[in-house]
């Protein structure tokens, strides 16, 4: 939030100032300029044809500028009504709301009322958003303290919005993904979001909302305690579960809202426990495992529709896609977090590290295909889950070990930590173990050049860089043919080249230089894939018009 407080000798719209320099404009040109006002510093602002000065004196919560504006030109509101598309951009009442800017948005109201001359109650939902709820799930306690003791003229607790939250629920929701412009995780404090809702529940909202279906076929998305126990205090959650939130209640979930990428079809019977494990807040599941008449066993015995069990979600947890910029500081606690939850769900239910769901998954299966690209902080779940019986060999229905899921493909290009399959390794994987296609965790590493150093540690095991899969594809082969747009940067092209080149390279050195010889089952060697594919790529880049791309591009031979 910008403070209203704005010294007068600046002049934070120096773009809006006009100029001295004169244009001829023409008879039949739309005006681009719907009105000028003084500025602080006695220069003349003039506003734009989209309304980019009112839009930066809200963005800036500047109440003195508002006013002045507004005298100015009392139509500017209404103008927007006349746009296509409402969004922030051009909606300063949701502008000044998600930003927590109270100062501007009262001032907007009141124009509001005066200009429509009603003392009706004022909503927003025709424009999709209630002001309550998005003041709510932006944890801006003063705007919500404001819009609760305005009720009802600018807000209801127990309204919904267009995605059928009340304000309880989109408090709770801290990370959403039914809404299109979710918070960024680094600003997001779930200190102001447990206040509101503290304060909405001071005011009677109700804890046992949930968040209605947006059409006939979804059923139950989320209710409020399953959005509070991925990140509340038990504080928080003891009064919820107090006050009538019902422990027990299940929703169902798209796996793209979970993470979970390859995966089809709604996820049923998921209930608070399972999302409390999978967001890693040891804490709320302390709290649910000892509410008053919980039985533990039966909680983490609980299966989803799918047949997961709760550790089977803690194994899932997500991080935001930057994991390379989230502080260290972060990564360890949230680590420790985690383990925690599987130390305590096994201390429990001991035989669950080995039990299998509907795809015949394993704890271990989740916990390399979601933390391999993690990191070595990550490599301690593994030797957890491991060193509490975790069997390394088990294979789900794709016939895949942990070793196999800890290569697979999931959009990232993190880098598999080289000790997870030592940790892997050291605890009974086989480098040859084959899945339903013939691969070997080596054919599945091969497919990303940035898997290098994972890759050396199979071949010093013994994985065979020309051993056939059920295809006849060999590893080597996978490796050699270069896979790169040909619209892709110069920068990107060689990166892709220089990792490419690495992982030859030490394939080669593991087994010698006949292994780019070796022909596969059309004929072709490695040499001969790795030359073809790169010309392939020059060609496809010259033609696409990057010829500065292809400089320096070089071709083994």
């Amino acid at each position: 939030m910008v403070s209203s407080l704005i010294r007068l000798d600046e002049s934070p719209y120096q773009e809006f100032v006009q100029s001295s320099i004169g244009y001829h404009v023409e008879p039949e040109d739309v005006p681009r300029t719907p009105m000028k006002m003084m500025n602080r510093d006695g220069s003349v602002l003039c506003e734009t044809e989209d309304f980019r000065l009112l839009y930066q004196i809200v963005l800036r919560n500047d109440t003195l500028a508002l006013k002045r504006y507004l005298s100015v030109a009392p139509w500017a509101m209404d103008s927007m009504s006349t746009l296509p598309e409402i969004y922030e951009g051009n909606d300063y009442f949701l502008l000044a709301t998600r930003n927590g800017n109270l100062g501007v948005l009262q001032i907007l109201l009141m124009h509001y009322r005066r200009s429509h001359d009603s003392s009706n109650e004022i909503r927003f939902q025709e424009r999709g958003y209630q002001l309550l709820n998005e003041a709510a799930r932006r944890g801006h306690v003063e705007t919500v303290q404001f819009l609760l003791d305005s009720q009802p003229l600018y807000a209801g607790i127990h309204d919904r919005d267009c995605k059928g939250y009340t304000a309880l629920a989109s408090a709770a929701d801290i990370s959403s993904s039914r809404y299109p412009d979710s918070a960024d995780w680094r600003d997001v404090y779930v200190e102001n979001n447990e206040k509101v809702m503290n304060l909405l529940l001071d005011y009677g909202a109700r804890p046992s909302d949930t968040v209605l279906p947006i059409n006939d076929t979804e059923k139950t998305p989320d209710t409020a305690l399953t959005l509070a126990v991925q990140w509340a205090s038990p504080k928080l959650i003891n009064r919820l579960i107090e006050g009538g939130a019902d422990i027990q209640a299940k929703v169902a979930k798209f796996p793209y809202d979970l993470g979970f990428w390859n995966d089809h079809g709604d996820i049923c019977d998921i209930k608070a426990f399972h999302m409390a494990c999978i967001s890693a807040n040891y804490k709320a599941v302390q709290c649910l495992l000892g509410g008053p008449g919980a039985d533990q066993a039966d909680m983490v015995s609980s299966r989803d529709s799918r047949g997961s069990l709760p550790i089977h979600w803690a194994t899932r947890n997500q991080l935001p896609d930057e994991i390379q910029y989230i502080p260290t500081s972060m990564l360890q606690e949230r680590v420790r977090d985690i383990t925690s939850v599987i130390g305590l769900l096994l201390e429990i239910n001991p035989a669950g590290v080995n039990v299998q769901d509907d795809d015949g998954n394993t704890p271990l299966h989740y916990a390399t295909g979601h933390f391999g690209r993690s990191g070595k902080l990550y490599t301690d779940i593994f030797e957890l889950l491991c060193r509490k019986g975790a069997d390394v060999g088990i294979r789900n229905k794709q016939g895949e070990t942990p070793l196999h899921t800890l290569f697979r493909r999931d959009g990232s290009n993190m880098p598999v930590d080289a000790n997870a399959v030592s940790t892997l390794l050291a605890h009974g994987a086989k480098v040859t173990d084959v899945d339903n296609a013939g691969n070997t965790p080596l054919h599945v590493a091969c497919f990303n050049c940035n898997f290098s150093d994972a890759v050396a540690v199979l071949v010093q095991h013994g994985a065979d860089p020309s051993m056939p899969n059920s295809k006849k594809e060999m590893p080597i082969n996978t490796v050699a043919e270069f896979n790169c747009p040909p619209s892709a940067s110069r920068s990107r092209a060689e990166e892709i080249m220089r990792a490419q080149d690495e992982m030859l390279d030490r394939l080669v050195k593991a087994r010698g230089t006949e292994l780019m010889d070796v022909l596969n089952e059309a004929g072709k060697s490695a040499r001969q894939i790795y030359q073809d594919s790169r010309a392939k790529w020059l060609e496809g880049a010259r033609g696409n018009g990057n010829r500065d791309r292809c400089r320096g591009s070089a071709i083994r031979h």
